[in-house]
């Protein structure tokens, strides 16, 4: 999968949670894309160590948020039990570790430094559910 480069509509499942955290600055956020906590701020993922997943980015309003280096604007993010696309989704995959890939998509190895996942506790025809309240250090 390529990296995110417009906002998606995302299916959840249950109650959600929705934060207001300060961004990393020096990214574009989308709808719909996956993020992490690195540093104390909210950031995309990247292969780096302790970069905890936080949820999908829902406070964008139109095709993206652009945030300027040294800025740090709040975007609100959902967290929960969220269907996030895969296209090699496979009943296989519940109840394994996912882990977030530097693309935005969804990965089954840790790479080089990441050390947090998140349960996979679902899957349909291109989706997996991911229990983004419940994030696990694997390292």
């Amino acid at each position: 999968m390529s990296a995110l480069t417009e906002s998606r509509e995302l299916e959840y499942k249950g109650d959600i949670q929705r934060l207001d955290i300060e961004t990393a600055g020096d990214a574009t956020y989308y709808k719909g894309g996956m993020l992490v906590i690195s540093g104390g701020y909210l950031d995309k993922p990247a292969d780096v160590a302790d970069q905890v997943p936080v949820g999908v980015c829902s406070g964008v309003q139109g095709k993206a948020k652009v945030v300027a280096s040294g800025d740090h604007d709040k975007l609100t993010v959902d967290r929960g039990l969220i269907w996030i696309p895969h296209s090699g989704a496979d009943q296989a995959d519940v109840g394994t570790l996912k882990y977030l890939g530097d693309d935005g998509d969804v990965v089954d190895a840790p790479g080089t430094n990441r050390n947090w996942a998140v349960p996979c506790l679902g899957w349909n025809q291109g989706s997996l559910l991911l229990d983004f309240a419940n994030p696990v250090k694997t390292a």
